[in-house]
């Protein structure tokens, strides 16, 4: 059985060289919802001469793009592009056991290294895509609703464009990530396996990547509408079923090898909103709901959990809409007050999972058997198998 990730290293994409494949001991990706998303490789160290095999090869210099796929029945799913940041090693007498590890961050890390200030005028959507444009990332970009001008209040910028478009989004309920569609050139394609197939020979082909920044809510829903796409539409992988068995039966079909669930229905559900005019001091009171519908059908929200009502008090300069918008984003974050834990590998799964995908959670009771939503995924990949710690995350629960 061959390596379970595929890696290229450059702007080009060029699959890792066999001297550095063949070493290969761990391959580490963490991705989370709206986190730049992390990663890891552990290579056996060798000398030559006495100097390091893999601390000198150029694939794995620092600012070297990454980029780690894996592949599954249905096609090459991207995981993680990005420069290489750091590295660590450890020698240990007479050479065996050594080894040499770099560290890195997906592109989002490219925004966060320059400070600007800015007035920017439109919409804060129109700003995004500005921005994720010229950093040569494909747009995604979900529409937002008020606009500013330079006769009423310009949106202002003063720090970097990572800072600047994570506040953007958090302040409308949106989300900022970072997905891949990657595809085999050259020779490779035919003779690149993955997870369960053949080997994975290096150096002997590129990937193709494109990589798409989204900055929209998650999932879709259209602004004051509360309407979430239909469940069946969404899939993990396109030719599998996406779908965690977690308990234990007698026919053997739980594909987890540990499920945890908690509820903690303490949250607010409900906005009681005063806004300040900065000029005339007047005070314009209004409320605000949590404006996402439940994830399943038939599902039950956090009101339905207790039938209690627990106020969210915000009282903030600016006019009412726009404090509004910012309380609907803050309850439509808590209003996620599901939350799960769980082990397993890509050959349990038969799929691969990642943040923002929607899974159906199956054979855990009626109360929580639903669709849930990805909120992290640790991946770790050896010779042997691709791990996946898994944390999810649901605003409904099932009668």
């Amino acid at each position: 059985m061959g390596f379970g990730a595929i890696i290229a290293t450059g702007d080009e994409n060029t699959l890792l060289s066999d001297a550095l494949n063949d070493c290969l001991i761990e391959v580490r990706v963490e991705q989370s919802l709206d986190e730049p998303t992390r990663f890891g490789i552990r290579v056996r160290e060798d000398f030559s001469a006495g100097e390091p095999m893999a601390a000198g090869a150029p694939e794995l210099k620092k600012e070297r793009i990454i980029t780690i796929a894996v592949k599954t029945d249905s096609g090459v799913i991207g995981l993680v592009r990005g420069p290489i940041t750091d590295s660590s090693a450890q020698y240990t007498l007479g050479g065996p056991g050594s080894w040499y590890e770099v560290h890195g961050t997906d592109r989002r890390i490219e925004l966060s290294r320059q400070c600007y200030q800015h007035a920017w005028e439109g919409r804060a959507s129109d700003a995004a895509q500005k921005i994720i444009s010229s950093n040569n990332f494909e747009p995604d970009v979900q529409d937002t609703d008020k606009n500013y001008t330079q006769n009423t209040q310009t949106l202002n910028q003063r720090g970097t464009d990572l800072d600047f478009l994570k506040t953007l989004a958090k302040e409308n309920g949106y989300f900022l990530w970072i997905s891949l569609d990657v595809s085999l050139q050259g020779s490779a394609g035919g003779g690149l396996g993955g997870i369960g197939l053949p080997g994975l020979p290096g150096g002997s082909g590129t990937l193709q990547v494109s990589e798409k920044a989204h900055f929209k809510t998650s999932p879709f829903r259209s602004a004051g509408s509360g309407e979430l796409p239909s469940i069946a539409s969404i899939k993990l992988v396109p030719s599998v079923d996406p779908a965690i068995r977690a308990g234990v039966g007698d026919d053997c079909a739980n594909n987890v090898t540990g499920f945890q669930v908690k509820e903690d229905v303490e949250r607010p559900n409900t906005a009681s909103i005063a806004a300040v005019d900065d000029k005339s001091l007047n005070a314009d009171s209004t409320t605000a709901d949590d404006p996402q519908s439940a994830i399943g059908t038939k599902g039950k929200t956090l009101t339905d959990a207790t039938g209690l009502q627990r106020s969210l008090c915000v009282t903030s300069a600016g006019n009412a809409e726009d404090v509004r918008t910012r309380a609907q984003a803050a309850l439509a974050d808590t209003g996620w007050f599901i939350t799960a834990t769980a082990s397993t590998t890509a050959h349990m799964l038969k799929g691969v999972l990642q943040p923002h995908d929607i899974v159906a959670v199956q054979a855990v009771g009626s109360r929580y058997s639903g669709s849930f939503r990805v909120k992290k995924v640790t991946h770790v990949i050896t010779p042997s198998d691709h791990y996946m710690d898994l944390e999810l995350q649901s605003n409904a629960f099932s009668e």
